[in-house]
Parts: C-alpha cells; structure tokens; sequence
C-alpha cells in the first residue's frame, strides 16, 4: 500500500507484525521483536518509510488528483492496473 495515493497510515503493532489486535489497556508486544519473522517486519516497513521519505512523487503530491495516474495495460488473457506516482 505504500505506492497507494494517499497518506500512509499503520494502526499501533501493525510495524512490528502483531498478531493481536491493539488493547488500549495493555502495551504493544515488543518482546515479538526477538523472533526473526517479526524482526523482518520492522525492517521491511523502516525500509519502505525511507524509501517514502526519500522519493518525493510517492509523498508530495499524495492528496492531489495530479498527484497519480492510472496505467492500464490491457493484453488478451490478462489486465493489470498500475498506479504511477507523480511528481514535481
């Protein structure tokens, strides 16, 4: 969803992976951090918010209607949508 227009939103836990849905009574599962399929998790959305941060067609235009374009490449057995973001 990072190449989505609009902004990025991750509800708490949703950085790290938690399985369980956030409970405003106890704190996020930190300690899921110390497996490696979790720790990936992390690392996989630290990468895309600097890659977020670090291309300005994915941010600056992000609530524009300039900001995006819809490709659609159309072939005989399949279609695929493609979103282009644009920038400045």
């Amino acid at each position: 969803m990072f190449g989505h227009p609009g902004k990025k939103l991750l509800f708490m836990g949703c950085e790290i992976g938690q399985e369980s849905e956030w409970n405003h009574d106890s704190s996020l599962q930190w300690h899921l951090l110390e497996q490696k399929k979790y720790a990936g998790i992390q690392a996989l959305i630290r990468d895309l918010n600097q890659l977020y941060r670090a291309q300005p067609a994915l941010h600056e235009l992000d609530c524009e209607a300039d900001g995006f374009e819809w490709v659609i490449h159309r072939r005989r057995q399949s279609e695929c949508v493609r979103l282009d973001p644009q920038g400045p």
